[in-house]
């Protein structure tokens, strides 16, 4: 190839100096724009896009919420953003310097502002409230966006060396990623990881026994105690939190700062910190749906004694048994340790404790054994029953059940496992293999067979080549077999 000549190079760096000169400005300011992706995806946004704003970045809240799977309310009157993702309430004022998590206040670097139309709020605080990561390319004006289990190992979490007990207030409760933050008295957020290993237990007052909760039955508030091991894990979380309970008489609104004060029929009066998630039937509502005459359960803060959370009760059960008093006093099964259980034979199970509370089992390995319900046949009995299907094998299977009120539970395991053997035997290493050609006309059919749990009987084993019976032909040698064809 010819190389060009040095009057050549020089035209063409004028060429692309005078291309770059001539391009609009509307495609510079274009090139410029901030991208917002979650998980790898782009997340679109129509009419007005992320700003940057004194070092923060600012995005039209609905777009990024509901791509983080949270659902979005504005209150016009009050001027309110309020977002809900699962346990995590988000509730930020236009205007207002601080927003609230779960009732917990959070310092805003920028406002939530209204632009072009829409509402702006700050990108980081949103996400990381919601228990995402999130991370700036600022060469490509990219803001990345990672959620659940694949940010798991990108957060910032205590340091490695981090160990002993930590003791502050919950500020973030994050189950996707299976980390929890916490706040030390004067100190900053300190973001920890738990494993499958971690206990959790809870208290409802200082004179309360301690129940094992889900890290879901958390809440931003409560007071918390952390044992830590030598990578920064936590081994032990305890919790404890206050609560009243009783039927509503009254909702005030405090405009001051944006909380309510509710009064029940039996005097006790409460102020419901800004931002408090008010929880019916598993959904998400606001305080202004709470009614008089509902029966409620009030999560309190045990030292500022100001509500953190609202449960309102309804079915059958309006008010959700206590956390200390949900207890499994026994379980017991209609099967021995020592038998195997075969196709078609029903497992019984019988668990006592708590009345009028959710009851559940579950058979691990099996299909259609997870959670399942019990029926609660008296006050504080429940039972219900298994019918093992054909085709599955479990050797050593611990069969538990457990009491579940809300977010609590107590759990039991049966003591001794059981075996359950309802597969067949299993016959490989077949040869001649199936549709190949041999030279013998009459050569020797042989393969292996096993059962890896209950074994095999081989008095009462039959064995049959395309449906005729050939157990008296077949020669055994210790679950390898032969047999002479005649065809």
């Amino acid at each position: 190839m010819r190389k060009k000549t040095k009057a050549e190079t020089a035209l063409l760096a004028a060429t692309v100096s005078v291309l770059a000169a001539a391009v609009p400005v509307a495609a510079r300011a274009q090139s410029a724009a901030i991208n917002v992706t979650v998980n790898g995806q782009a997340v679109p946004f129509p009419g007005q896009g992320p700003v940057q704003q004194g070092g923060t970045v600012l995005v039209p809240l609905r777009g990024v919420f509901e791509k983080l799977g949270a659902s979005v309310q504005f209150d016009a009157p009050t001027k309110t953003i309020r977002a809900v993702k699962g346990q995590t309430t988000v509730t930020l004022r236009l205007g207002d310097a601080t927003a609230f998590v779960n009732g917990t206040p959070r310092p805003l670097s920028v406002a939530a502002a209204v632009t072009g139309g829409a509402t702006l709020v700050p990108l980081r605080f949103v996400s990381e409230a919601l228990g995402a990561q999130v991370k700036w390319e600022a060469s490509a004006r990219v803001v990345q966006i990672v959620t659940g289990a694949q940010n798991a190992n990108e957060l910032p979490t205590a340091p490695t060396t981090a160990s002993g007990t930590i003791t502050g207030t919950v500020t973030g409760v994050f189950t996707e990623s299976n980390t929890l933050s916490l706040r030390v008295a004067g100190g900053e957020n300190t973001r920890i990881p738990l494993t499958a290993e971690t206990v959790i237990t809870a208290r409802v007052g200082q004179d309360s026994t301690g129940q094992n909760v889900a890290l879901s039955a958390l809440q931003s508030g409560d007071q918390a105690s952390v044992q830590r091991d030598g990578n920064g894990n936590a081994t032990l979380i305890e919790v404890l939190y206050d609560e009243r309970r009783g039927e509503v008489k009254s909702v005030q609104a405090l405009p001051a700062n944006g909380g309510y004060l509710v009064t029940l029929t039996n005097g006790t009066s409460v102020e419901i910190v800004p931002g408090a998630p008010v929880m019916m039937s598993g959904n998400a509502i606001s305080m202004t749906d709470v009614k008089p005459g509902e029966k409620v359960v009030i999560r309190l803060n045990p030292q500022t004694k100001q509500g953190l959370g609202v449960s309102i009760g309804t079915g059958d059960n309006p008010n959700p048994v206590p956390l200390s008093s949900v207890s499994v006093e026994a379980l017991n099964l209609n099967v021995a340790a020592d038998k195997v259980l075969r196709a078609g034979e029903d497992i019984g199970i019988t668990l006592t404790g708590t009345p009028g509370v959710k009851a559940e089992y579950t058979i691990p390995g099996l299909p259609n054994a997870l959670n399942q319900p019990l029926t609660e046949s008296s006050p504080g009995t429940y039972t219900g029953a298994y019918k093992v299907p054909e085709g599955v094998s479990v050797k050593g299977a611990t069969i538990s059940a457990r009491l579940v009120s809300g977010e609590t539970f107590s759990e039991a395991k049966q003591s001794a496992p059981v075996t359950i053997d309802a597969a067949g035997p299993i016959i490989s290493d077949v040869s001649p293999v199936a549709k190949s050609s041999v030279v013998d006309a009459r050569p020797l059919l042989y393969g292996t067979y096993s059962d890896v749990l209950s074994g095999i009987d081989t008095p009462t084993t039959r064995l049959s080549v395309n449906g005729r019976d050939v157990t008296a032909q077949a020669t055994d040698y210790a679950c390898l077999f032969f047999v002479p064809s005649r065809d």
